[in-house]
């Protein structure tokens, strides 16, 4: 999957262009009309003084008080731009109390009410229509209004964030009602430009959004579906709207040394709707397509911005123009040729990096969104991957041909028996290291050779440190395991046997121990194989068949203890066991079961935390994953750099929205530490320890889960269907038989409880009698939970039950027939929270 647990990286963006193409020229419409949307031309004839002009969406208004308001001329007889220059407000007041809490949290209200002085419409909805019913258009000044327009299109266009290919749809289509979309750029004086979408062809339409120069990234202020719909409704059929479905690829992929990349793809799909002239994809803007052509050979009109070159970019469209309209159900193929350089990178002696997404074209929106469908659905692939002789590769699927030709290895890959959301592949001077599992798969290890530059610049760190200084410090991540000054630098002999290859056997034990682990909870593996390779750098990627980990991870504790220095036996594990588990558990948790919209991400994040720290339990005992757990809770209790408490920016379910400008790692603090917690939390309640299978409820649970959305997407209210079958009686809290209580506070909510417990024991015959309150703070006042007590005789911990935690004090009074010691409400981290004792 995508990596939203990866490292960031920055985004510095490039402008989008034409391509210019042969193809292009076989439909002058679309050439002219691609010309004109990229660069708009005002009419001087359709420029008005305006006077209180109103434009509602749904719930957002906003209003033209006075100044002067041009139109563009049509494009293919449509009017697509308007600017506005003078004095007009904006407001919005969501009716979903989380986005009020959003709006809130970036503005300090509820609702949000702005004045602006200038403004950038791009629509192909009723917009003229309804700007035409309430001024009069006339000749005047359209070039100063032209020149506003274009300056601020021009930076939209540097970071990829103009309407380009959903503009060129929208003038060629004689269906535009399914996409139409009204899209506002608002200058204000306080927050600068902020944007505005209402958008038909989302999912959620309406959002508002501001764009942060220096983080390069869109902060969403606020996102919801029009008619007052929720997102669980909005999102229960998640492909709903778009305009095509997906249905395979044939792939052939060749890459030579340079790495340059040199590939066609043959994309299945059937169109949807009638009326659509303009298809849309999504691909990497380093692939430059060359030719798109139909089924029977015939070329294409098609679009794509220029090549961005060593920078990222948010513009990874291709717009493919089609001769004539499609019509609903219409089956079509098209074959896509392309080639590039940086969607494969060299970083070592054969060692490379293939890039996991944008290789291929996949379905596109035509803009930058949050709503990305490829995960809620399953297609076929066969892939066929050309690479120099010297390499092995690894892709998704099942391999059924390998053959060498001339100087290049050729294999064949398919998907045919287990349909997939996506595809990946690596390739490299590998050993290759086998296992098979009782289960029938096979755990294999594709490790590199030679290091990656990634270990290689550490260690040549450490050698110029030796001759520079004498073993003086380095600076960079090996700098706190420097020798010490007049002597050699102990790490260089440690260095010297940076090699992953050393560690590929143990690699293939431990993921192989972390399948059978997760086959107990989760259900059988479903594929073939699961290949791992080692990429560069401190991250990870799950794809379905195939791992991308860490080098780091090959590594030995020697080694990472040189490097790192005195790393924590907490960290040494999030490096190895944690990691290595998490990103195997993806196997069942983004592609075994997908998620329905980016708010039920978590589904895949938060459960392959969970699933890490649970591999971590069998590996090195319960006190590391409790120190884990504890660690997530520290992060989400900890206040940020802009003296935020992670927790109370936003719940889980709002997923990527949660990292903005000011609080950037938001989301993987919350998604993955919170919803991993989330599914922790239903562990313990469902744990029965009076039984030889305590964990067979909670086991059954997941298997289910897994098992009845096999293959396909999940959102949070499915997971939490199947979760209510297996409620205990301590979970019915309010004695509906329903886990809304819970879901509301842990995943639509936020909030994390600090619990006081003070309690006495006095001694009553043979046992004791235990009385006590438990005081629960810092969250809202009707947050209600399940707690454990713990009690000690000795050193052992004893699980009595569970006391149901309401308001602000909960008592409880039990008579036991034991001694013992003390109590404890958190001793194996059963609840997400802080206790405090009296006695």
């Amino acid at each position: 999957m995508r990596c939203p647990y990866s490292c960031c990286l920055a985004l510095i963006l490039l402008a989008a262009g034409l391509l210019p193409t042969a193809a292009a020229a076989q439909a002058p419409d679309a050439a002219a009309a691609w010309t004109a949307v990229n660069q708009p031309a005002f009419d001087p004839q359709k420029v008005a003084a305006v006077s209180n002009v109103k434009l509602q969406r749904d719930l957002a208004e906003i209003t033209l008080a006075s100044g002067s308001l041009g139109l563009a001329q049509p494009i293919n007889g449509k009017v697509l731009f308007a600017a506005f220059r003078g004095k007009g407000a904006f407001r919005l007041a969501p009716a979903l109390a989380t986005e009020r809490q959003q709006l809130r949290f970036f503005t300090g209200k509820e609702a949000l009410e702005i004045e602006f002085a200038e403004a950038l419409f791009f629509f192909s909805d009723s917009t003229v229509d309804e700007l035409s019913t309430q001024t009069q258009f006339v000749t005047g000044d359209a070039a100063s209004l032209e020149k506003s327009f274009a300056d601020r299109r021009k930076k939209l266009a540097e970071f990829g964030l103009g309407w380009e290919a959903r503009l060129l749809h929208a003038a060629l289509s004689e269906n535009p009602a399914p996409f139409a979309f009204f899209h506002a750029e608002l200058k204000t004086e306080k927050y600068g430009w902020l944007s505005f979408d209402f958008d038909q062809g989302e999912i959620e339409e309406l959002q508002l959004a501001r764009w942060s120069n220096n983080f390069r990234s869109l902060n969403y202020w606020c996102r919801f579906p029009a008619g007052g719909r929720t997102p669980m409704e909005a999102f229960r059929e998640p492909n709903a709207r778009d305009a095509y479905a997906l249905r395979g690829y044939k792939l052939y992929t060749a890459v030579d040394e340079k790495p340059r990349l040199t590939g066609w793809a043959e994309v299945r799909l059937t169109s949807r709707l009638a009326g659509q002239r303009v298809l849309l994809f999504s691909l990497s803007p380093n692939l430059q397509v060359s030719s798109v052509k139909d089924s029977s050979g015939a070329a294409l009109a098609y679009f794509q911005p220029a090549d961005p070159k060593d920078r990222i970019y948010y513009g990874d469209y291709v717009a493919v123009v089609l001769p004539q309209p499609t019509t609903a159900g219409q089956d079509l193929t098209l074959r896509f040729d392309y080639s590039g350089e940086r969607v494969v990178t060299k970083e070592g002696s054969g060692v490379f990096f293939a890039r996991s997404f944008g290789w291929y074209p996949s379905y596109g929106m035509g803009k930058v969104t949050l709503h990305n469908p490829e995960f809620s659905q399953r297609y076929d692939f066969d892939i066929t991957l050309e690479v120099p002789k010297k390499y092995d590769a690894v892709a998704t699927g099942a391999k059924v041909d390998e053959r060498e030709e001339g100087k290049s290895k050729i294999t064949r890959w398919t998907s045919a028996n287990v349909p997939l959301a996506v595809a990946g592949f690596a390739f490299g001077s590998y050993y290759i290291h086998e296992k098979k599992l009782d289960s029938g798969a096979t755990v294999q290890v594709f490790v590199n050779r030679n290091p990656d530059q990634y270990l290689q610049s550490i260690r040549n760190e450490a050698s110029q440190a030796q001759d520079i200084g004498g073993g003086g410090s380095p600076t960079g991540p090996a700098a706190t395991g420097a020798g010490g000054l007049g002597g050699p630098d102990p790490r260089l002999a440690i260095l010297e046997t940076l090699n992953p290859a050393r560690f590929g056997p143990v690699m293939l034990t431990e993921v192989a121990n972390s399948l059978q682990v997760f086959e107990q909870y989760f259900g059988p593996y479903p594929y073939s194989k699961l290949a791992v390779s080692n990429i560069p750098w401190g991250y990870g990627q799950g794809w379905p068949g195939l791992l991308y980990v860490s080098s780091v991870t090959f590594l030995d504790s020697t080694q990472r203890f040189t490097l790192f220095g005195r790393v924590s036996s907490e960290d040494q594990t999030r490096m190895t066991d944690f990691f290595r588990a998490h990103e195997t558990s993806h196997q069942w948790w983004g592609h075994v079961v997908g998620w329905k919209s980016y708010r039920d991400q978590w589904l895949s994040e938060g459960f392959a935390e969970f699933s890490g720290i649970l591999y971590t339990q069998f590996r090195s005992g319960p006190p590391e994953a409790v120190a884990l757990l504890r660690r997530n809770r520290d992060d989400l209790i900890n206040k940020d750099r802009e003296g935020a408490v992670i927790d109370e920016i936003g719940p889980i379910y709002l997923g990527q929205r949660l990292s903005s400008e000011k609080h950037p790692g938001t989301y993987g603090v919350t998604v993955y530490g919170k919803g991993g917690w989330v599914l922790h939390m239903l562990r313990t309640m469902m744990m029965d320890f009076n039984s030889k299978e305590p964990e067979a409820r909670f086991q059954a649970m997941m298997k289910e889960f897994t098992r009845t959305y096999y293959n396909q997407a999940a959102s949070t209210d499915d997971f939490k269907r199947i979760a209510e079958k297996y409620m205990t009686p301590a979970m019915n809290v309010d004695g509906s038989g329903k886990l809304d209580w819970f879901f509301n506070q842990w995943v639509y909510g936020t909030g994390i409880p600090r619990y006081t417990v003070k309690y006495s024991i006095t001694p009553q015959g043979s046992g004791v009698r235990l009385q006590g309150i438990i005081r629960q703070s810092g969250v809202p006042e009707n947050f209600v939970m399940p707690v454990p007590i713990y009690a000690y005789a000795g050193p052992r911990a004893q699980r009595l039950g569970w006391v149901t935690v309401r308001g602000a004090e909960t008592p409880f009074d039990i008579e036991l027939p034991m001694k013992i010691d003390k109590i404890g409400i958190d001793e194996w981290a059963d609840v997400l929270c802080t206790v405090d004792y009296q006695r």
